[in-house]
């Protein structure tokens, strides 16, 4: 009888999301399972993640295509289990699991993390605050809304991530420029109202119903500035205000009411100056960016790894957990253009507390301005007995790196 098989979609994305398919493909083995990946055209696992049978789609958007690549899979190999790494891989990864009585998160379910109007309807019945928001289906509709909430507002897509074709508009003539790119697409989008407050996120790792871990970040600048302040965060994970006690609850609330039973989440929310909680977006997959390694930095938990275990390691045991906190930034540079010098990995990795430090481009490599707030040159990770001293560590570091463009 041939043993199962674990089916992980894969998008060569970012250096991260190449190791986080390494360590699961190696908790798979580990466990017992055949490894099947599936990608699309022209590219390739990294080498370093040793499976055992890749296929190919020609593309993740193509989702009737994507189905039908899994049906074939399925055809060769008992699939038990199916990973989605990427956000926008998540409600397809369910309807295949539907498609084949796979076990695990459901198409009724996922939509809860992929859709953000359907997100926010379903965490209002569960007692959350979410921003107000509307459908700009007419302009009316759209300077009604603005009327009534004021300016600023946010404008997203309802299946965005990493604030790609996410706008913040300040002022009335910014709003009529947008419409003009948005219009024929207008389906596609919701207009929230603008929370002034600081940004929170949450990683937690479900398994059968229970909260395994879970670990609260506070972000360094908000998201949407990715333009003008490099991403980053710090864990908090001691002295908590009751206010930020208030953020875990409320993240806990919509996990077991969105319907997860067994994964991770990554929950983005707001803390206003009054103390109110508000939920951005959650989604069902491992946080983006530098979260995950100043996290293991943290705590010595490697989210995509622990994920594999509570789903597949029959003998799972909760992790132990390192003492500290860490802070991460992105790394970037003002000027763009062709590299002609960086700062070298080693000098940041001298700095005190620096724990980690990856440069993902070379002399001779191209920059440009960031369309996504993970656009950026690599990161650096520092760890401290405090959030603030993990915080200072940073800031200290990221003052020691520099890029020069020509």
């Amino acid at each position: 009888m041939r043993k199962p098989a674990v089916l992980f979609f894969f998008r060569d994305f970012a250096p991260l999301y190449r190791k986080s398919l390494k360590d699961m493909v190696d908790v798979a083995s580990q466990c017992g399972y055949e490894t099947v990946v599936l990608l699309e055209d022209g590219t390739m696992p990294p080498e370093r993640a040793r499976v055992d049978r890749v296929y190919s789609c020609t593309s993740f958007a193509n989702i009737d295509d994507v189905r039908s690549r899994v049906s074939e899979i399925v055809k060769c190999f008992p699939i038990s289990h199916i990973f989605a790494l990427f956000e926008g891989d998540v409600y397809t990864a369910a309807l295949c699991r539907e498609d084949h009585d796979i076990p695990g998160l459901t198409p009724d379910s996922a939509i809860h993390f992929r859709n953000k109007t359907v997100m926010h309807a379903r965490a209002r019945e569960l007692g959350l605050n979410t921003p107000h928001c509307c459908l700009p289906l007419t302009w009316k509709t759209l300077t009604d809304f603005v009327e009534a909430v004021g300016l600023p507002v946010v404008v997203k897509p309802h299946s965005g991530f990493g604030c790609l074709n996410t706008t913040a508009v300040y002022f009335f003539e910014e709003l009529q420029s947008l419409w003009g790119q948005i219009k024929n697409e207008r389906e596609h989008y919701r207009v929230e109202q603008f929370i002034n407050g600081e940004q929170y996120h949450v990683e937690t790792i479900i398994r059968k119903g229970v909260v395994v871990f879970e670990i609260l970040g506070r972000y360094l600048a908000p998201i949407l500035s990715y333009r003008d302040v490099p991403g980053g965060s710090v864990t908090r994970r001691s002295q908590l205000t009751a206010h930020e006690k208030n953020i875990l609850s409320s993240n806990r609330r919509a996990v077991s009411g969105f319907g997860l039973e067994t994964g991770v989440t990554h929950g983005e929310y707001f803390l206003t100056g009054t103390g109110e909680v508000y939920l951005g977006e959650i989604g069902s997959r491992p946080a983006g960016g530098s979260i995950l390694p100043n996290v293991e930095a943290a705590t010595g938990v490697n989210i995509p790894l622990e994920w594999a275990r509570v789903e597949l390691d029959a003998r799972y045991t909760e992790p132990k957990l390192f003492d500290g906190e860490a802070g991460t930034r992105f790394l970037t540079g003002k000027k763009h253009g062709r590299i002609c010098s960086v700062t070298p990995t080693i000098r940041l990795l001298e700095a005190e507390g620096v724990v980690e430090a990856e440069i993902w481009k070379s002399i001779g490599d191209r920059i440009g301005e960031p369309s996504r707030s993970s656009d950026f040159l690599g990161y650096l990770v520092a760890k401290g007995t405090s959030s603030e001293q993990a915080a200072y560590h940073v800031e200290r570091a990221c003052g020691l790196f520099s890029v020069v463009c020509e």
